[in-house]
């Protein structure tokens, strides 16, 4: 294409890098289709997959075309599952982003052909070998329309034809001008197109990524889980561990309605994979974490005082339910 000269100026952005770039990087436009695509360079014949995930995950690898059996998780967050047969590959996913390095060397022993998601955990160092993949989603740590990375060794970029997303980053600019939840039925409209065809990164998405600052964000992001850690650890069900590049603060408090009145307080925690109620059995992992998991925000917009605060609303409207 000959260049262009002249016109409207567009959107101004610094000019850095993104997080992950060079050989072996392949970039995409969502997590599950970076699974799908991971599960066709391996060549794969079955995947595991956990029951504690989104069901977008599970519709995009079976219309694909690839055999699935499900396996539930153990009390420390480890797969329940058979060892792995030929051509068979395992999809582990790094909850929350908290799992520690001897959790993921021990899911790797045990089964040797692994996708690491790491869709909750952007900043987890990918492991570099021939059976492993790695998976990160963009949206999840910063405000882009589409992104995704694969990483694995000897991949090649752009074997995917480019997405496009100008035409559906609207919901960005609209939070800004009104309010994240003005904005919120806009960004499931967004996420509902990648159902389709797997398709690589925007172009705009690049850019917007290769604006960042990841240490800032990375180093904020870290303090507030750790104010967070800080003040609600004493009435966490859940072990965490004091520092984290976490995606969100895993607040498990088994107190029932403690959801309904942090979203009255305009504290929008969901509610992760609520399906699995009737699936699973009520003392399952899976049915505790959907039922009482309260998925805690601590990304870049706000501060260890912010998260100071949220901790003690929290602790407030704790003490106005009934433990389960």
């Amino acid at each position: 294409m000959q260049r262009e000269f002249g016109g409207y100026l567009p959107l101004e952005l610094p000019h850095g890098q993104e997080l992950y770039t060079g050989a072996g990087v392949l970039r995409l436009n969502c997590g599950r289709n970076a699974i799908v695509a991971a599960l066709r360079d391996a060549g794969a014949k079955k995947v595991y997959l956990p029951y504690y995930n989104c069901n977008t995950v599970y519709d995009a690898v079976t219309r694909a075309g690839f055999a699935v059996e499900r396996y539930p998780l153990d009390t420390r967050r480890l797969p329940v599952c058979p060892a792995l047969g030929d051509g068979e590959w395992l999809l582990y996913v790094n909850y929350f982003g908290i799992a520690s390095d001897d959790l993921l060397a021990e899911v790797k022993r045990r089964w040797p052909r692994v996708i690491f998601d790491n869709t909750q955990a952007f900043f987890s160092a990918p492991r570099m070998d021939a059976d492993s993949y790695n998976v990160y989603s963009c949206r999840k740590f910063v405000g882009v329309p589409d992104g995704a990375y694969l990483v694995h060794t000897g991949l090649t970029d752009g074997i995917y034809p480019a997405d496009t997303s100008w035409q559906h980053a609207a919901f960005l600019f609209r939070c800004i001008d009104e309010s994240v939840n003005s904005a919120y039925g806009d960004s499931l409209d967004n996420e509902s197109r990648f159902d389709g065809e797997i398709r690589g990164m925007s172009p705009s998405t690049r850019r917007i990524l290769a604006s960042v600052e990841y240490d800032a964000l990375r180093l904020r992001r870290r303090a507030n889980y750790e104010a967070l850690h800080a003040a609600l650890a004493p009435h966490n069900a859940l072990d965490c561990p004091a520092g984290a590049d976490a995606m969100i603060y895993p607040f498990l408090c088994r107190v029932d309605g403690l959801r309904g009145r942090l979203i009255k307080n305009k504290v929008y925690v969901s509610q992760w994979w609520k399906y699995l109620l009737e699936l699973l059995p009520a003392d399952s992992v899976e049915a505790d974490y959907s039922r009482y998991l309260l998925p805690l925000p601590i990304d870049q917009r706000y501060t260890p005082d912010d998260m100071r605060a949220l901790a003690a609303l929290v602790l407030q409207l704790k003490e106005e339910g009934e433990p389960a």
